[in-house]
């Protein structure tokens, strides 16, 4: 029987869920142990903790799977866990989040090239420092009401902020989407409506690369990318160059991209900017 167990408890340990059951077997076994070989030799007063433990650990411990998986959900598994290498992904840290916004920002700098030392966080100039934070908190807020948007309106489950993993390659997206032998990842961009014409060809080359790169983690099962341009000050003629550009460069991609394209002023009045999370 002890080695049943000790063989459970090892393939228990190869993944952070299965820590968390090997502990809860193992603290409420003992208790419950104590509790039914020692209740003779035990006092009123040493029972009833022991009691008490056994009667409020179930719930105690079904608030906290409820929290882990509503919030925490996709550090609950180990590599191990998924079909192979390439279905493996993880959350970006917040760090991780900011870095590649920083340099999606620094990509399609909407100013003259002359201001583009602006972005540095590193410049003394606090009017550089401000104005770089103000396009840094756009960016993000663009991508939380994007996505909010996208959850509500197509019923979505999408996991927001991933790294996919495979080898030593790494595509890191806005979103993603995973469901049996479906891969939908999501970019979002935000595009102000004067710079319209600056770089819009430079941004659909990259959604292109950004397909490209979604194709190498794609070989066993379907995938697609989703791009999402929020644009401020949305107008039908903005509408159009976007998607008379998007559909020159989305033609010839291996990986199917779809695009869609939200009005920030419209995404804000219905999401609002206090119920992001």
């Amino acid at each position: 029987m002890i080695k049943d167990f000790g063989q459970t408890a090892e393939k228990l340990s190869g993944n952070p869920l299965g820590i968390i059951a090997l502990f809860i077997v193992l603290l409420y076994g003992i208790a419950g142990l104590v509790l039914s070989s020692s209740a003779n030799f035990l006092t009123q007063e040493e029972r009833i903790p022991l009691i008490w433990l056994l009667v409020i650990f179930p719930f105690l411990v079904l608030f906290v799977f409820a929290w882990l998986v509503s919030q925490h959900h996709t550090k609950l598994y180990a590599p191990k866990d998924f079909v192979n290498d390439e279905a493996f992904l993880r959350a970006l840290t917040p760090t991780e989040k900011q870095v590649k916004q920083q340099k999606e920002i620094e990509k399609f700098e909407e100013e003259d090239s002359s201001s583009s030392s602006s972005i540095n966080l590193t410049v003394a100039s606090p009017i550089n420092t401000r104005r770089h934070v103000g396009v840094l908190y756009e960016y993000g807020l663009a991508e939380d009401l994007a996505i909010a948007h996208l959850k509500s309106t197509e019923n979505l489950n999408i996991l927001q902020d991933q790294e996919i993993r495979s080898g030593n390659q790494s595509i890191q997206v806005d979103g993603l989407s995973v469901s049996e032998n479906m891969l939908t990842a999501f970019e979002v961009q935000l595009i102000k409506a004067e710079y319209i014409n600056r770089n819009l060809r430079y941004r659909m080359a990259d959604i292109a690369y950004k397909a490209m790169q979604l194709a190498a983690f794609s070989r066993n099962s379907k995938a697609k990318l989703v791009y999402v341009a929020v644009v401020d000050r949305l107008s039908k003629e903005i509408e159009e160059k976007i998607s008379d550009k998007f559909n020159q460069f989305s033609s010839a991609s291996v990986v199917p991209i779809e695009l869609k394209i939200l009005d920030f002023d419209s995404i804000k009045e219905t999401h609002g900017e206090d119920k992001v999370a």
